[in-house]
């Protein structure tokens, strides 16, 4: 009986053995779980890091190549506005001074531009011609007989050539140096004669002969315009 119960007791601590074993070894199973699982879970808080320490300076470098990017173009901006703005100012420079000229000279007149009214005085050249050159005067009015004109207004005027810019039966006042004050018509039109460029005289005076007109010569006389037309 003793026998059996050793044995029994050899049992019983060998079980009790097994068991303090078995424990030992779930126990260390743990820990060493636990610690693999820290582990790991340190491992991905460090890839977790890694990550938003890559996404920050991703979003560094983005930014950072956002602002790269827009001074650049207010640089540019900047001086394509001042190239811009030079010529403006040489334009209105030269504005300015094309604004101011020296004193122009007298344009010359032109014949086209001139219109005759009553009133106007002027002082100019004064030609002569003889009525034995032709008949009749560009108006029709007939020449051999008489260097005169009967106007119902002014009386026996005498004949004048003058430019298109005084229509016929215009009445000129003439003043001059050798023949003195007496009233003139245009009735006739001649090549240099009129007020315009390139012409010499402002009128041709009618004489009898060409003799005469040639002793006359050319004068400087004062006119003034009395009526324009008929």
């Amino acid at each position: 009986m003793k026998k059996i119960l050793s044995i029994i007791n050899v049992f019983l601590c060998m079980a009790m053995i097994l068991m303090v074993s078995v424990t030992q070894t779930d126990v260390k199973v743990i820990e060493v779980d636990s610690k693999i699982n820290r582990v790991n879970s340190d491992s991905i808080k460090v890839n977790d890091a890694e990550q938003v320490a890559v996404e920050v300076s991703s979003e560094e470098d983005d930014s950072t190549f956002d602002e790269v990017e827009e001074e650049p173009e207010i640089v540019v901006e900047e001086k394509a506005t001042t190239v811009i703005e030079k010529p403006q100012e040489e334009e209105k420079k030269e504005e300015s001074s094309s604004a101011s000229p020296s004193s122009p000279s007298t344009p010359p007149v032109d014949s086209s531009t001139i219109t005759a009214f009553v009133g106007d005085k002027f002082t100019a050249k004064m030609s002569g011609y003889g009525s034995d050159i032709g008949d009749f005067t560009a108006s029709g009015q007939y020449i051999r007989e008489s260097i005169y004109y009967q106007d119902p207004t002014y009386g026996e005027v005498r004949i004048l050539s003058g430019g298109r810019e005084y229509p016929f039966g215009t009445i000129v006042k003439v003043t001059d140096s050798s023949l003195g004050e007496f009233y003139g018509i245009v009735l006739d039109r001649g090549g240099n004669i009129g007020r315009g460029e390139g012409k010499k005289f402002a009128f041709d005076l009618l004489f009898k002969t060409t003799d005469e007109a040639f002793a006359f010569g050319v004068s400087t006389a004062q006119f003034e315009i009395l009526r324009v037309g008929y």
